[in-house]
């Protein structure tokens, strides 16, 4: 369960602060898609996290706020895949491919040069709600020679989220503030 943040400000320079109350922790995680992306000391009764990356110009991130022992829905039900797969002693490399519409079409995402390890992974990107995502790793020696592509299969169906909080948006040059009523 993610602790309720009470502001968030979208700063002059695009970053985005995410305000709450401190409700006794000795420091709270603030999680983006499943991924830590700080520990956050509370200081004064309350606790902040800014968020400096441009990606969101318009709205803010969906930052989840936990207790330093807590585990938020995005890092419970994470939004992309991990792709693992035994070595194959003749490969010099891997290709991994991606596919959305059903395996009409492949695109290759990324390829892995034979390291040799024993398990080889891959992370994918965030996965986009209502998109049915397929993906192959296919093995290739020193000369080119393809082996019979690996297909992974999985569906994978997280909660859906809680219902939306009634939000308030106050513009005050340079910033924009929103609050969470309840």
């Amino acid at each position: 369960m993610s602790i309720a943040i009470q502001n968030i400000v979208k700063n002059a320079n695009g970053s985005w602060t995410f305000i709450w109350a401190d409700i006794g922790a000795s420091y709270y995680r603030a999680v983006l898609w499943g991924l830590e992306q700080k520990q956050v000391n509370p200081q004064n009764g309350f606790a902040s996290f800014t968020w400096n990356k441009q990606e969101y110009k318009k709205f803010p991130p969906p930052i989840e706020i936990a207790f330093e022992d807590q585990q938020v829905l995005s890092e419970l039900y994470v939004p992309y895949l991990i792709l693992q797969w035994y070595s194959d002693p003749l490969a010099s490399k891997y290709q991994i491919q991606q596919s959305t519409d059903n395996g009409a079409t492949w695109t290759v995402i990324a390829t892995l040069t034979q390291a040799g390890a024993w398990v080889y992974s891959y992370q994918t990107v965030i996965l986009i709600d209502e998109v049915a995502y397929k993906y192959r790793v296919i093995a290739i020696d020193s000369i080119g020679n393809q082996s019979v592509a690996r297909n992974f299969v999985r569906y994978v169906v997280c909660p859906p989220a809680p219902p939306d909080p009634k939000i308030k948006i106050a513009y005050t040059k340079p910033n924009v503030v929103i609050t969470a009523l309840s």
